[in-house]
């Protein structure tokens, strides 16, 4: 008559996801990018976004408060490498607020250069300098597409003996993409390494069962080599054209193939938010926009299905399972003001007290005017009130938050955006090749209380649908108010109301062919025209000769806005005309042994 319990698997998983500010903040519109960028590609160098952080500081914060309160562990540094180039003294000044950061949201970081640009001796310092943040080190990035040159096991081990010097127990791993093999390779080659890392990416419906399967060899082959199992990049990559509504559907399935294979003890989803870093015309290739939060930082749908799994696999005490708080939205009046309530309740077994402090950007006012302390019973909610006011008057997405301390130490953020929304401020007087009849000022005179929806025609070239994802991005983020973006063959299932920007030729998109009568032959340009249904919807047309003329005609029309915009680095850096390869050359990469 005796029980016995059988446990199979890892009882829970700690999760991470890529956010690389040194690269995602940049900002690159094809012609003009901000100077400091080095590549046209994933990922490069925004180099001004480090050499002048500061200006960059707010935003940082925030991004990295959405990831707490999110419910993410582990802050995985991408590509960390790209500033090895920078002087010393900006590198170091700039990890050291990033890590601060870091240490005020207690979250961990993972140390992940993509090549040998640092020393083992660079890496083994900023591990020591940050010891108490960085939770492990990641080497090179999926080591089975670039194979394994010859100089490069002696290097791998000299960063891991670098590292147990000043950290015995910091873990240092490699990562292969789906085939696990390469691990067998790396063992033979006498590199050593404490866990087994793998990276997937669902390319297509069909092939979300290959996930749990991906996840499973990782986790199998973890086992038998007796090392630990870590997953640092999964994601969908090639179901960009759906609509974000029908992703998230499938999204749980993409995701949690993964984690219900019990195999796999820490998991980072991969990346974190939506970028201009790279060039939509040489860089971008109709794949991904894979990240859950949107330009603005809104929340895609992904975004709460994401949370939803976090909530399910983390340990039964961990924050984000004890204490809740639902991701809200406020909409500022005209001047900027509201007042914002945030309820916390505690799903946990036992009672909890907190302390709620504001946090939020420079230019917005949060004033917490409830009490700051409670009491929550186990099921019990607390309700806190915040005043909002805005410095200026300038549209946008104000992301703010409350800092949860509970009298056992641990941490928890409620996240919340309020929305100012407003036309953007929009250039009428700079003189370009596209043309805007009937004046610029029209293509941008919206009805921003209605939905406004960028379309692009069904099976559209690569480079309009990524035009078109600029305009979308950019526009959101510059007016405060959701801008959704849908293939043609989707739009049927929208509401009519509103304002439609329709992205492409007359060849490629039906709704512009509808008006190409009514339409200038210029080689680009954004028109204004009435929807041929009367009380339809208003259509800006962003089009031209071909698709390297309608993402002429959509970036000029995304500049003359987005340089003023709240969210823009162009209007903290400006931008520069110049042309830069596409990507790095690894065969060109230095030998960066000691």
């Amino acid at each position: 008559g005796e029980d016995v319990e059988l446990s199979f698997g890892v009882e829970s998983v700690r999760f991470g996801t890529s956010y690389f500010p040194y690269s995602t903040l940049g900002e690159n519109f094809d012609r003009l990018k901000l100077p400091g960028m080095d590549s046209e590609g994933y990922w490069p160098l925004a180099a001004d976004t480090v050499q002048r952080w500061p200006l960059f500081a707010d935003a940082i914060r925030r991004d990295l408060r959405i990831a707490k309160a999110m419910g993410f562990h582990v802050i995985r540094l991408h590509y960390l490498d790209v500033i090895a180039k920078l002087e010393p003294r900006v590198q170091r000044e700039y990890l050291d607020f990033l890590f601060a950061e870091l240490r005020h949201l207690k979250l961990g970081a993972m140390l992940s250069p993509s090549d040998a640009r640092f020393t083992p001796a660079q890496i083994a310092a900023m591990v020591s300098r940050y010891r108490d943040v960085v939770e492990s080190v990641e080497l090179e990035n999926e080591v089975l597409i670039w194979g394994i040159p010859q100089d490069r096991p002696r290097y791998w081990n000299a960063v891991y003996d670098a590292v147990k010097a000043v950290a015995p127990n910091v873990p240092v791993h490699l990562t292969a993409h789906t085939n696990t093999g390469i691990f067998t390779r790396l063992t033979q080659l006498g590199v050593r390494f404490d866990r087994i890392g793998g990276h997937a990416y669902i390319d297509s419906l069909d092939s979300i069962p290959s996930g749990r399967g991906f996840a499973l060899a990782v986790g199998n082959y973890a086992a038998r080599t007796g090392k630990p199992a870590v997953i640092t990049e999964w994601n969908w990559r090639g179901l960009t054209r759906m609509t974000p509504e029908a992703r998230a559907k499938v999204y749980p399935a993409i995701i949690g193939g993964a984690l219900e294979s019990r195999g796999i003890g820490e998991f980072h989803q991969f990346q974190f938010q939506e970028t201009l870093t790279v060039n939509p015309r040489l860089g971008r290739t109709g794949i991904r926009h894979y990240e859950p939060l949107r330009l603005s930082r809104r929340p895609k749908p992904e975004a709460f299905e994401l949370m939803n799994l976090m909530h399910r696999f983390v340990g039964a005490e961990d924050p984000i399972r004890r204490l809740q708080s639902p991701h809200a939205v406020t909409a500022l009046d005209a001047r900027g003001r509201a007042t914002a309530t945030v309820t916390v309740t505690n799903y946990g077994a036992r009672p909890e007290r907190i302390n709620a402090t504001v946090e939020g950007p420079s230019d917005l006012r949060a004033t917490l005017t409830s009490p700051a302390d409670a009491r929550l019973t186990p099921g019990g909610t607390a309700t806190f009130t915040v005043r909002l006011a805005t410095r200026g008057d300038t549209p946008g997405f104000y992301h703010w938050f409350l800092r949860l301390r509970s009298t056992d130490g641990s941490l928890r953020y409620a996240w919340n955006e309020a929305r100012l929304t407003a036309t953007p401020a929009f250039d009428t007087k700079t003189r370009s090749a596209v043309t805007y009849p009937g004046g610029a000022a029209a293509a941008i005179d919206l009805d921003y209380t209605k939905p406004i929806r960028v379309v692009y025609g069904q099976n559209a070239p690569v480079l309009e649908m990524e035009s078109a994802f600029v305009i979308a991005s950019t526009l959101e983020s510059a007016s405060g108010r959701p801008v959704d973006i849908l293939q043609l063959d989707d739009l049927e299932d929208a509401a009519p109301s509103g304002t439609l920007i329709l992205v492409g030729t007359a060849r490629s998109h039906a709704l512009v062919a509808r008006v190409a009568d009514r339409l200038p032959s210029a080689a680009s340009f954004v028109q204004r025209v009435d929807a041929p249904a009367d009380g339809g919807p208003a259509w800006v047309v962003v089009s031209g000769a071909d698709s390297r003329a309608v993402e002429e005609s959509a970036l000029d029309y995304v500049l003359r806005y987005w340089r003023s915009a709240r969210d823009s680095a162009a209007r903290l850096i400006g931008l520069v005309e110049k042309e830069l390869p596409r990507t790095v050359d690894p065969a060109k990469l230095p030998d960066r042994l000691p």
